[in-house]
């Protein structure tokens, strides 16, 4: 067997082949490089949406001034919008009067994004009037890390609002 492998000068068939096994074993290396590197960025990225979603729970938030009315009107009606995150498996409830019906407009199958609006309607079954409307909306929901929050508005004299920070009640 004769090996022309290191014969001087070099011989173009012989090393063009060994140059086409070069450049394979360079481009498979290169190519498991960059697949390590991409699966590190995966991890990476996925730590840090989950460290932002533990840090910017999603909140609701309103206008806190309803209007200086002595007589607000009956019914009132006003929108809630969705902060920082998204949510899933939101169920409204509230602890106002008997006689007092609130009703809202999201469909409990659906989950929000940031920015999403819920309108809310307090109305007084049993008189004309709200000025003693006072009472507490529950707001319950899942983050998308399945986190379960709480958080609570409050109404007073039916003219203002009182937003409450969203607390965790479990973990996912």
């Amino acid at each position: 067997m004769d090996n022309q492998l290191f014969e001087f000068p070099f011989k173009a068939e012989v090393w063009g082949t060994v140059s086409d096994w070069v450049m394979v074993l360079v481009t498979a290396t290169t190519a498991w490089l960059l697949l390590r590197t991409l699966n590190e960025q995966k991890k990476f990225t996925k730590i840090e949406l989950e460290r932002y979603a533990r840090e910017n729970p999603p909140t609701f938030a309103s206008r806190n001034d309803l209007g200086n009315s002595r007589n607000p009107p009956n019914p009132l009606k006003f929108r809630v919008i969705l902060k920082n995150n998204g949510l899933k498996n939101l169920v409204i409830s509230n602890d106002f009067p008997v006689g007092f019906e609130i009703t809202h407009d999201y469909s409990n199958s659906e989950s929000l994004i940031p920015d999403s609006q819920v309108y809310l309607t307090i109305s007084n079954k049993t008189s004309p009037e709200l000025k003693d409307c006072n009472g507490k909306i529950k707001f319950e929901y899942d983050d998308m890390l399945n986190n379960r929050y709480i958080q609570v508005l409050e109404l007073k004299r039916a003219n203002s609002l009182s937003w409450k920070p969203p607390y965790k009640i479990s973990n996912s």
